[in-house]
């Protein structure tokens, strides 16, 4: 990656520290090299179906990957997602390259819960991981309903509490477009299915999804919003 002026300064005067140890590390890197080793990803890629041509995760959503996300998502840590999505695209761009993406967008929150928790941690996660990988980041999706907490469901449960609870935003383009969705994390896949679906019944020619963890629909962690 090409290290700009302003992370050269930055760097000077604001140490860069690794996502999982908290040691300096060098600019324009995530993880130090002990971490680097001992966290490695495991790129689960998943097939796809009708409505999702496949997703894949980076992490297994456990140990330090698994920490940054709930600190991310639940304890007022937004800038975890700068170096999660510098990852994000660091271990899945060979993938990608061959996916021929169009855009990045991510999964919408309700605007309740978006103003209480004071971002959206998708969209920061987009924002990052688009920049690296050089794709515009589109707001496709609005959510309409202030559904139930996601991890306090079944599996089916959470299917059905999703029902309807998303919407494509007015004068979002996706006909004829290859959409990449970016989430935090990925349990049962209901949700990526969910905004797969929408996006599909409006046109899109292709809908992937990728995370920073997977966890399985035993872990009582969600991706819900």
């Amino acid at each position: 990656m090409i290290i700009g002026w302003k992370e050269r300064i930055e760097a000077v005067f604001i140490p860069q520290r690794c996502l999982f140890c908290d040691d300096v590390i060098l600019c324009g890197t995530s993880l130090c090299p002990k971490c680097r080793a001992a966290c490695r990803p495991h790129l689960s890629p998943h097939p796809g179906n009708d409505v999702l041509d496949g997703f894949f995760s980076v992490y297994p959503h456990a140990g330090s990957a698994r920490e940054r996300v709930l600190e991310l998502k639940f304890r007022q840590q937004p800038e975890h997602a700068v170096p999660m999505g510098r990852l994000m695209w660091e271990f899945s761009q060979k993938i990608l390259k061959g996916w021929g993406t169009d855009m990045v967008s991510y999964i919408p929150m309700h605007p309740e819960d978006r103003r209480e928790r004071g971002y959206n941690q998708g969209r920061l996660l987009a924002d990052s991981f688009a920049t690296q990988a050089g794709l515009p980041v589109k707001a496709l999706l609005r959510k309409t309903l202030r559904t139930k907490k996601q991890h306090d469901l079944s599996g089916e449960e959470r299917r059905r509490n999703l029902k309807e609870a998303y919407a494509l935003r007015e004068g979002a383009a996706v006909e004829g477009k290859a959409v990449l969705l970016i989430d935090d994390v990925i349990t049962t896949g209901s949700t990526v299915r969910e905004c797969a679906a929408l996006l599909k019944s409006h046109g899109a020619k292709r809908v992937w999804a990728l995370s920073f963890t997977e966890g399985g629909e035993q872990q009582n962690e969600e991706e819900g919003r």
